[in-house]
């Protein structure tokens, strides 16, 4: 009976003021007389024995009929929507009242019942109203896709008041830390925002990973241990894609962690991204499905050397374009940090994990299911020697620093210089550079003037820093992001104009 009293209330609350009293009295009626036939009565039978326009008013103003047209709820399991519901809590504002402030914690979402919200930059820009049966705070539905959740609230972006007496039922940040503990995967799966595939779809699409199909394999660092390969695939539309196949050993325990690392890459959209189309999360298979680049080749392949996808020999790249694919990496990496507060990393950011298209426009590749938490157990140091063990201390935040350290180091180093047994030789090249080697190791190839070598002990300067075990030497990425811009448009200056792609 409390419960049933309490969905009743919770009925009554979302019906327009205007109309509230007349219809309690006449379900509550209702109710009792059900409810004296039948104790077990369900109340949405007794709500369909009401008159049509009251049973209209009713339907049209509980929550989950309004949520599920608000677009980060659209594809939400229902026991998820119906759960957030159940925690939803009455809350009044007078007007004028204060809500939440623009940096201040978002402590609650709002299901606005009468009245409405105004929200404004404290600037007085940007103003917007949000009215009776609409959402403000939504924002907080993404708080579980950062790294702080559960234990740091989300900051507000904007500040809120009531524009007049508010009524509404919120949802606090306690109450969907508890809706996320109870469905954490149908949750998550909710929050993905691109198309889902069937394990039958991706296996048409490949062949079924035919050999022919076979494209890359691309490092992946995981605690469980990832291998990725990556094939072309054909849609039933024609529409060519890179599929991403993941092969990992992970428990039912795992899929939440897994597909909110998903969730995360799928609201992701940046020009120097490849971009999410899909995903297969079917049993123990895991794909992601991307957009395809014609003669793509990693970045690897072009500073060695090596043939591209088509088989074409790679020319060298110019110290301009070997900057404006740092810079446009650095970019990417820095929209991926303000994106969410959880760092995601694209496979420790390599040149192996950088494609390049026709026009050498770095894209940045298998950041979905790279992810680090705040109480990971990677070190920095086992990075830095090529060992990634699952014990080590906790990973500092700014990894991503460190991995484009390594980046600037092989775009500046003649391949020939580190190596070993033919291979690049990770420890030997970032020693190389803290031990200030420049000149040992530069890659002639790309001094073509003086002023070129200038630019090279800049860029040598920048990468030493960025690889530094103290996280109090390393530049910040936004800081990064700036150099590597300013360095870029000295060269440019001195070009006379955009870089070649010769």
């Amino acid at each position: 009976m409390k419960e049933k009293g309490q969905k009743i209330e919770l009925w009554l609350f979302c019906i327009p003021e205007r109309l509230k009293e007349d219809m309690k009295l006449l379900i509550m009626e209702k109710v009792r007389q059900e409810l004296e036939e039948d104790r077990d009565a369900d109340l949405n039978y007794i709500l369909s024995t009401l008159p049509m326009d009251i049973q209209s008013s009713i339907r049209s103003g509980i929550p989950i009929t309004r949520l599920t047209q608000v677009p980060i709820f659209k594809d939400m399991d229902e026991k998820v929507l119906k759960a957030i519901c159940r925690y939803l809590k009455p809350r009044r504002y007078a007007k004028n009242g204060t809500i939440t402030q623009e940096g201040g914690p978002l402590e609650m979402m709002l299901y606005i019942v009468n009245g409405f919200v105004n929200i404004e930059e404290r600037d007085g820009s940007n103003n917007l109203q949000r009215g009776a049966r609409e959402v403000y705070g939504e924002e907080l539905l993404r708080w579980p896709l950062s790294n702080s959740f559960p234990h740091v609230l989300p900051s507000a972006t904007l500040s809120a008041t009531a524009g007049s007496d508010v009524v509404a039922l919120a949802l606090t940040a306690t109450d969907l830390d508890s809706v996320v503990s109870e469905f954490g995967r149908q949750y998550f799966f909710g929050m993905i925002t691109c198309k889902m595939f069937s394990v039958k779809e991706v296996e048409k699409a490949t062949d079924t990973y035919h050999v022919s199909r076979f494209i890359r394999r691309q490092q992946t660092i995981t605690s469980r241990g990832v291998s990725t390969r990556v094939y072309k695939g054909v849609l039933a539309d024609k529409t060519e894609v890179e599929v991403t196949r993941y092969t990992v050993n992970c428990s039912y325990d795992d899929y939440p962690y897994l597909v909110k690392l998903v969730a995360v890459a799928s609201r992701t959209n940046h020009k120097n991204l490849v971009r999410l189309l899909g995903c297969c999360l079917e049993g123990q298979t895991i794909a992601l499905v991307s957009e395809y680049i014609p003669n793509a080749c990693t970045l690897f392949q072009r500073i060695h050397g090596e043939e591209g996808e088509e088989g074409k020999p790679s020319s060298p790249l110019s110290l301009e374009l070997r900057m404006k694919i740092a810079s446009e990496t650095a970019g990417a990496l820095a929209y991926l940090r303000s994106l969410t507060t959880t760092p995601i990393l694209p496979s420790f950011v390599s040149t192996t994990s950088i494609l390049l298209d026709d026009n050498c426009t770095a894209k940045l590749c298998s950041f979905g299911l790279r992810f680090v938490p705040n109480d990971s157990r990677y070190s920095l140091s086992s990075i830095r020697q090529g060992c990634f063990d699952p014990e080590s201390k906790t990973l500092i935040e700014r990894l991503d620093v460190y991995g484009i350290g390594v980046v600037l180091a092989e775009l500046l180093t003649d391949p020939n210089a580190i190596s070993s047994s033919g291979d690049r030789d990770l420890t030997k090249l970032v020693n190389s550079f803290l031990e200030d080697r420049l000149k040992e190791i530069l890659d002639r190839k790309i001094i073509l003037k003086e002023g070129d070598f200038r630019t090279a002990k800049k860029v040598a300067h920048l990468a030493t820093r960025c690889l530094r075990y103290e996280k109090e030497e390393m530049p910040s990425m936004k800081e990064v992001v700036a150099e590597l811009e300013g360095i870029l448009r000295i060269l440019r200056a001195e070009q006379g104009g955009e870089a070649s792609f010769s």
